[in-house]
């Protein structure tokens, strides 16, 4: 995970450097060895990750360049 292609493959919301549509919504976006069991981490960092993709709802509606909002 980097701010840019130079500093990592995918930037802080999973999405890889370079295409347009692909994300990276697992274990492998952490760029270090957390120590025991970083399965929390991997939670929370793919939560995330899928907060900011659009649902169905908003795609219908044209905001597929708006994070999707949680209630």
């Amino acid at each position: 995970m980097g701010s840019g292609p130079e500093d990592g493959v995918v930037d802080k919301n999973g999405r890889v450097f370079g295409y347009d549509n692909m994300i990276v919504t697992d274990g492998s976006i952490i760029g270090a060895n957390l120590g025991v069991n970083p399965s929390f981490t991997i939670t929370a960092l793919a939560e995330h990750v899928m907060s900011t993709v659009p649902g169905k709802m908003e795609r219908e509606k044209g905001g597929a360049g708006e994070p999707a909002r949680r209630q």
